[in-house]
Protein backbone atom coordinates (compact mmCIF):
# COMPACT_ATOMS: atom_id res chain seq x y z
CA UNK A 1 0.00 0.00 0.00
CA UNK A 2 2.60 2.25 1.29
CA UNK A 3 4.58 1.39 -2.56
CA UNK A 4 1.42 3.02 -4.19
CA UNK A 5 1.28 5.93 -2.29
CA UNK A 6 4.34 6.96 -3.26
CA UNK A 7 3.89 5.90 -6.93
CA UNK A 8 1.35 8.44 -6.77
CA UNK A 9 2.90 10.63 -5.38
CA UNK A 10 6.01 10.26 -7.72
CA UNK A 11 3.28 10.36 -10.60
CA UNK A 12 1.80 13.91 -9.84
CA UNK A 13 5.48 14.84 -9.55
CA UNK A 14 6.31 14.30 -13.19
CA UNK A 15 3.10 15.68 -14.28
CA UNK A 16 3.39 18.49 -12.31
CA UNK A 17 7.14 18.54 -14.11
CA UNK A 18 5.78 18.42 -17.32
CA UNK A 19 2.62 20.25 -17.24
CA UNK A 20 4.97 23.14 -15.74
CA UNK A 21 7.45 22.64 -18.61
CA UNK A 22 4.53 22.67 -21.20
CA UNK A 23 3.69 26.19 -20.32
CA UNK A 24 6.55 27.69 -20.05
CA UNK A 25 10.03 25.78 -20.94
CA UNK A 26 12.12 28.61 -20.58
CA UNK A 27 11.26 29.54 -16.99
CA UNK A 28 11.03 25.97 -16.03
CA UNK A 29 14.19 25.15 -17.27
CA UNK A 30 16.11 28.62 -15.69
CA UNK A 31 14.43 27.39 -12.56
CA UNK A 32 15.73 24.15 -12.36
CA UNK A 33 19.19 25.77 -13.20
CA UNK A 34 19.30 27.84 -10.45
CA UNK A 35 17.92 24.71 -8.14
CA UNK A 36 21.06 22.76 -9.59
CA UNK A 37 23.59 25.42 -9.50
CA UNK A 38 22.49 25.45 -5.79
CA UNK A 39 23.27 21.91 -5.22
CA UNK A 40 20.08 19.90 -6.20
CA UNK A 41 20.50 16.69 -7.44
CA UNK A 42 17.15 16.11 -8.75
CA UNK A 43 17.42 19.06 -10.50
CA UNK A 44 20.56 18.25 -12.14
CA UNK A 45 19.03 15.11 -13.50
CA UNK A 46 16.10 16.70 -15.03
CA UNK A 47 18.31 18.77 -17.16
CA UNK A 48 20.16 15.97 -17.90
CA UNK A 49 16.86 14.76 -19.36
CA UNK A 50 15.97 17.88 -20.86
CA UNK A 51 18.91 17.86 -22.51
CA UNK A 52 19.07 14.57 -24.14
CA UNK A 53 15.42 15.38 -25.99
CA UNK A 54 16.59 18.97 -26.99
CA UNK A 55 19.48 16.97 -28.36
CA UNK A 56 17.44 14.25 -30.01
CA UNK A 57 14.64 16.59 -30.98
CA UNK A 58 17.65 19.00 -32.36
CA UNK A 59 15.82 22.51 -30.16
CA UNK A 60 19.33 24.52 -29.43
CA UNK A 61 17.69 27.37 -28.45
CA UNK A 62 17.83 26.67 -24.44
CA UNK A 63 20.01 28.12 -22.02
CA UNK A 64 20.57 24.33 -20.40
CA UNK A 65 22.96 24.21 -23.49
CA UNK A 66 24.64 27.16 -21.19
CA UNK A 67 24.66 25.22 -18.43
CA UNK A 68 25.68 22.20 -19.91
CA UNK A 69 28.55 24.25 -21.53
CA UNK A 70 29.60 25.58 -18.07
CA UNK A 71 28.93 22.21 -16.10
CA UNK A 72 32.32 21.00 -18.76
CA UNK A 73 34.29 23.56 -18.31
CA UNK A 74 34.28 22.65 -14.72
CA UNK A 75 35.10 19.40 -15.06
CA UNK A 76 37.85 20.64 -17.65
CA UNK A 77 38.84 23.21 -14.41
CA UNK A 78 39.21 19.47 -12.76
CA UNK A 79 35.83 19.22 -10.86
CA UNK A 80 34.69 15.56 -10.59
CA UNK A 81 32.01 15.34 -13.55
CA UNK A 82 29.58 14.47 -11.53
CA UNK A 83 29.98 17.17 -9.75
CA UNK A 84 30.24 19.58 -12.53
CA UNK A 85 27.11 18.04 -13.86
CA UNK A 86 24.97 18.55 -10.42
CA UNK A 87 24.16 14.92 -10.04
CA UNK A 88 26.26 14.01 -7.34
CA UNK A 89 24.73 11.85 -5.06
CA UNK A 90 26.30 12.58 -0.99
CA UNK A 91 26.33 10.65 1.51
CA UNK A 92 23.73 12.44 4.20
CA UNK A 93 26.83 12.42 6.70
CA UNK A 94 29.09 15.04 5.35
CA UNK A 95 25.78 16.74 4.86
CA UNK A 96 24.70 17.99 1.66
CA UNK A 97 26.72 18.31 -1.58
CA UNK A 98 30.02 20.82 -1.61
CA UNK A 99 30.17 23.71 -3.93
CA UNK A 100 33.27 24.49 -5.21
CA UNK A 101 33.78 27.79 -7.42
CA UNK A 102 36.02 26.98 -10.60
CA UNK A 103 37.83 29.26 -12.97
CA UNK A 104 35.37 29.55 -14.80
CA UNK A 105 32.91 30.95 -12.60
CA UNK A 106 35.76 33.29 -10.92
CA UNK A 107 37.19 34.85 -14.11
CA UNK A 108 33.05 35.87 -15.40
CA UNK A 109 32.40 37.64 -12.06
CA UNK A 110 35.74 39.12 -12.63
CA UNK A 111 34.86 40.03 -16.75
CA UNK A 112 31.35 41.54 -15.04
CA UNK A 113 32.68 43.65 -12.64
CA UNK A 114 35.03 45.19 -14.76
CA UNK A 115 33.43 45.35 -18.06
CA UNK A 116 29.54 46.04 -16.89
CA UNK A 117 29.31 47.38 -13.48
CA UNK A 118 32.85 49.38 -13.46
CA UNK A 119 35.17 48.44 -11.06
CA UNK A 120 38.76 48.77 -11.80
CA UNK A 121 40.57 45.95 -11.75
CA UNK A 122 41.82 46.67 -8.37
CA UNK A 123 38.45 46.95 -7.05
CA UNK A 124 37.13 43.82 -8.75
CA UNK A 125 39.96 41.78 -6.70
CA UNK A 126 38.97 43.02 -3.47
CA UNK A 127 35.07 42.55 -4.56
CA UNK A 128 36.07 38.73 -5.24
CA UNK A 129 38.23 38.33 -2.24
CA UNK A 130 35.35 39.54 -0.11
CA UNK A 131 32.88 37.79 -1.36
CA UNK A 132 34.12 34.54 -2.40
CA UNK A 133 37.22 34.41 -0.87
CA UNK A 134 39.67 33.99 -3.55
CA UNK A 135 42.59 35.12 -3.05
CA UNK A 136 43.72 38.01 -5.11
CA UNK A 137 47.03 36.98 -6.59
CA UNK A 138 45.37 33.44 -7.89
CA UNK A 139 42.93 36.09 -9.81
CA UNK A 140 45.82 37.75 -11.25
CA UNK A 141 47.86 34.73 -12.04
CA UNK A 142 46.20 32.11 -12.66
CA UNK A 143 42.07 32.82 -13.56
CA UNK A 144 42.79 36.40 -15.72
CA UNK A 145 45.79 35.21 -18.02
CA UNK A 146 44.02 32.40 -18.70
CA UNK A 147 40.12 33.40 -19.09
CA UNK A 148 40.56 37.31 -20.24
CA UNK A 149 42.37 38.52 -23.27
CA UNK A 150 43.02 41.46 -21.65
CA UNK A 151 45.64 39.78 -19.35
CA UNK A 152 46.67 36.83 -21.40
CA UNK A 153 50.06 37.19 -23.21
CA UNK A 154 49.18 34.36 -25.64
CA UNK A 155 45.56 33.94 -26.68
CA UNK A 156 45.39 31.72 -29.48
CA UNK A 157 41.78 33.45 -30.04
CA UNK A 158 38.96 34.82 -28.07
CA UNK A 159 38.94 34.71 -24.59
CA UNK A 160 35.50 35.00 -21.98
CA UNK A 161 35.68 38.20 -21.79
CA UNK A 162 34.17 37.82 -25.76
CA UNK A 163 31.03 36.48 -24.31
CA UNK A 164 27.96 38.77 -24.04
CA UNK A 165 26.79 39.69 -20.46
CA UNK A 166 24.13 37.19 -20.52
CA UNK A 167 26.32 34.22 -21.05
CA UNK A 168 28.64 35.49 -18.92
CA UNK A 169 26.01 35.73 -16.18
CA UNK A 170 24.71 31.75 -16.74
CA UNK A 171 28.62 31.09 -15.76
CA UNK A 172 28.47 33.16 -12.46
CA UNK A 173 25.97 30.18 -11.37
CA UNK A 174 24.61 31.23 -8.36
CA UNK A 175 26.51 34.64 -7.87
CA UNK A 176 24.52 35.76 -10.06
CA UNK A 177 22.11 37.64 -8.01
CA UNK A 178 24.55 39.62 -5.94
CA UNK A 179 26.04 40.76 -9.24
CA UNK A 180 22.79 41.51 -10.84
CA UNK A 181 22.75 44.08 -7.65
CA UNK A 182 25.67 45.63 -8.81
CA UNK A 183 25.18 46.34 -12.59
CA UNK A 184 23.88 49.97 -13.69
CA UNK A 185 20.43 50.40 -14.49
CA UNK A 186 20.77 50.95 -18.07
CA UNK A 187 22.41 47.80 -18.44
CA UNK A 188 19.57 45.57 -16.68
CA UNK A 189 17.25 47.15 -18.83
CA UNK A 190 18.99 46.42 -21.53
CA UNK A 191 18.92 42.67 -20.82
CA UNK A 192 15.57 42.74 -19.43
CA UNK A 193 14.46 43.96 -22.62
CA UNK A 194 16.33 41.92 -24.87
CA UNK A 195 14.98 39.11 -23.21
CA UNK A 196 11.31 39.54 -24.14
Amino acid sequence: MDDDLESEDLDQEVLGQLKAWNDDPASYEQLLIEKADAGDVDSGKEILRILIHRIISEEFDSDVFFYLAKCLMQYEDGVPLERALGVEEQDQSQGGRPYKYNYCQIAAVDIVLRRYAGFKPSKALTWIKNNIGIDKGDVRKRIRPKFDSEFAENADGPLMDALSLKVLLVYTGKLRSELWNLLPANTVNQLLNNNK
